[in-house]
């Protein structure tokens, strides 16, 4: 722990649950988002723009995690 007289320093726990699928075998490449399914996000850019990552990336993948409100 680090102490810094004067300062306040809250910790947040992580509020994205664990994935329940496998862990990776560690030979693709992953790009991962994690948040609110909701349309401000524009998930729909990241699902565009990585359609032209894995046209010339292969092995490389994308999951999403989240939920809805």
């Amino acid at each position: 722990r680090l102490k810094l007289p004067g300062v306040r320093i809250e910790a947040i726990p992580n509020a994205v649950p664990e994935p329940s699928c496998p862990p990776a075998d560690g030979d693709l490449k992953w790009v991962v988002a994690a948040g609110r399914l909701h349309r401000v996000k524009r998930y729909d850019h990241l699902v565009r723009a990585f359609a032209q990552v894995s046209a010339a990336r292969p092995d490389w993948r994308l999951r999403i995690y989240g939920g809805g409100d």
